[in-house]
C-alpha cells in the first residue's frame, strides 16, 4: 500500500485566490516521537499497518511503502468553484529513494482508499532522485522531472 499525506518537515493545504487562507498546517512539532496515527487528526487509511508512519524531531519520517494515514480538514470537503485553486506545499528532505513510490496525495473524501488525486513521487536516479506527479489513482503514471535533485 503507498504512503499518503505523510511529509518530512511541515505541511501547508490552502486555498488560493484573491485572499489566500490556510486551512489546514501541521509543524508535527508537538507530537510525541513513534507512531503518528493516533496523534493530532492523523488517522489509519485502510487496513496496512506495515512500516507505520513515524514522528520523529518535529517531523514525520517514512521508510518504503506501507501505512497510509490521512488527516481530515477542519471544517469537512473544500470545494472550489470554477477559476478556484487549491494549494499544497510541504518541506521535503530526502535521504533515499526507491523505483518510485507516492508519498503526497488528497482526496475529496475523507478516508478514501480508492481516489487518490495529485500523487507526488519520488524516484532513484543517478546521482541523487527525481519528483513525478499523477493526476490521479485511475491507472495514471506518473510523469517525472528531468531534473536530478540530491539526497538530503
Amino acid at each position: 500500500m503507498k504512503k499518503l499525506l505523510c511529509f518530512c518537515g511541515g505541511l501547508l493545504v490552502a486555498t488560493v485566490g484573491v485572499r489566500a487562507a490556510t486551512v489546514f498546517s501541521d509543524s508535527f512539532g508537538s507530537y510525541t516521537p513513534g507512531n503518528l496515527v493516533g496523534q493530532g487528526t492523523w488517522a489509519q487509511t485502510g487496513t496496512s499497518v506495515v512500516n507505520p508512519i513515524q514522528v520523529a524531531s518535529g517531523r514525520a519520517v517514512l521508510t518504503t511503502t506501507g501505512q497510509d494515514a490521512y488527516s481530515p480538514l477542519p471544517g469537512g470537503p473544500i470545494t472550489l468553484a470554477d477559476g478556484q485553486n487549491f494549494y499544497i506545499g510541504l518541506t521535503l528532505n530526502v535521504s533515499s529513494a526507491q523505483t518510485g513510490d507516492y508519498f503526497l496525495h488528497w482526496t475529496p473524501t475523507v478516508g478514501d482508499i480508492s481516489i487518490f488525486m495529485d500523487r507526488v513521487f519520488v524516484q532513484a536516479t543517478p546521482g541523487g532522485f527525481l519528483l513525478g506527479w499523477a493526476e490521479t489513482s485511475g491507472g495514471a503514471t506518473a510523469a517525472y522531472g528531468s531534473t536530478v535533485l540530491s539526497f538530503g
